[in-house]
């Protein structure tokens, strides 16, 4: 079976964060010696390859370091604001049109888009959406997530929230849970006072 694993693309945000600490000195060579493993400080050395496939243990570490050093207590709302950060790079990058809006309905739209980019994100999971009316909650279901460690789990969720208020033209609620241990479900639905605003 094939070592869980990220897309380089993800991984690189978060060693390039990694290596800003470093350079202003919010952490120490010494301290990262002891958090990271050897496999891991390599990668601060390496030019990271977008499209290679890099352990999701080696990402946990390096978000672990970010979080500890910026989120000053507030775990799931900093990995949500990083998650909806990468769903704006991805978007002004122009590698994914689909975050515009099309005849679809907003959780076809949502749901399709997610999917496609999780495919490409992870080598492991499992990602549907399960449909309710338009403009009423849908879910995104991640299966086979045992390795979809919170450190992903967050950070999706940011990007479900980010994908979601683009297409659908405007705020939304996103909350996640973990209802069996290799099983993640997004909750989406339009923030109050949003379905006047239709994509």
């Amino acid at each position: 079976m094939a070592v869980p694993s990220i897309k380089g693309m993800a991984m690189q945000s978060a060693v390039v964060d990694v290596a800003r600490l470093i350079e202003t000195k919010r952490i120490s060579p010494e301290e990262l010696e002891v958090r990271l493993a050897p496999a891991d400080l390599r990668l601060l050395d390496d030019k990271l390859n977008p499209a290679a496939w890099y352990p999701i243990e080696s990402y946990r570490r390096f978000v672990r370091v970010l979080v500890d050093k910026e989120a000053q207590g507030r775990v799931e709302e900093y990995l949500v604001q990083r998650g909806w950060r990468a769903a704006e790079r991805i978007k002004n990058s122009g590698l994914y049109g689909q975050l515009e809006a099309s005849r679809e309905t907003w959780g076809t739209r949502v749901g399709r888009i997610v999917v496609s980019i999780a495919s490409v994100l992870y080598n492991f999971t499992r990602w549907s959406i399960e449909l309710v009316e338009d403009d009423k909650p849908y879910r995104v279901i991640v299966d086979d997530a045992r390795d979809f460690v919170d450190e992903c789990r967050y950070t999706a969720q940011g990007f479900v929230a980010y994908a979601s208020t683009v297409v659908g033209n405007g705020p939304v609620d996103v909350t996640s849970s973990r209802p069996a241990p290799d099983r993640v479900v997004y909750e989406v639905r339009r923030a109050r006072g949003a379905a006047a605003r239709k994509g």
